[in-house]
Parts: C-alpha cells; structure tokens; sequence
C-alpha cells in the first residue's frame, strides 16, 4: 500500500460527525488523528453529555442553582469547541 490516507467525508455544519461513523474514523484511517478530528470528537461527546443531561432536567421540577451552573458551563463549553472547529 502507498502511504496515502483513507478518508471519510463528514458533515461539519450541523452535527460534526456520526456517533459510530466518528468513534469508526480512528479504525479506518491510514495515518493517526489531526487536532481537528479530536476536537470534532470532542464536540460530538459534550453534545451527547448536553443531550442526555438536558433530557434529565427535564423529568425533574426543579433545578438547583449548582445543577444549573453545570448545565451552563457545559453549554458554553460546547460553544466554544464548535467555534474552534469553525476557525479551522
């Protein structure tokens, strides 16, 4: 085999990657992960974690203010990582 990478395109405007397409990527690929393709994991595990925490308050009637200062910096975290991977 040449030394040329294998490459999957994924979707970058909505969600980064699959689940399974993105936890696949690290087997199928030739050559090890860029930057990119961690924060792109990265984004996708803080989305899943946003999603399963956001379905937990939501079955509860209310919040503590602790509860809701991890739900907070966990939203600008995701922000932020989504912002890193719109500026590369």
């Amino acid at each position: 085999m040449n030394n040329t990478p294998y490459t999957i395109p994924t979707a970058t405007h909505l969600l980064v990657t699959d689940g399974s397409l993105g936890s696949a990527l690290m087997y199928i690929r030739d050559v090890s992960s860029s930057k990119r393709e961690d924060l792109e994991q990265h984004f996708n595990d803080l989305y899943y974690l946003f999603l399963s925490q956001y379905a937990a308050i939501t079955k509860t009637p209310t919040i503590d203010s602790e509860d809701e200062e991890k739900y907070v910096h966990l939203l600008k975290e995701l922000f932020r990582v989504k912002r890193s991977l719109s500026e590369k």
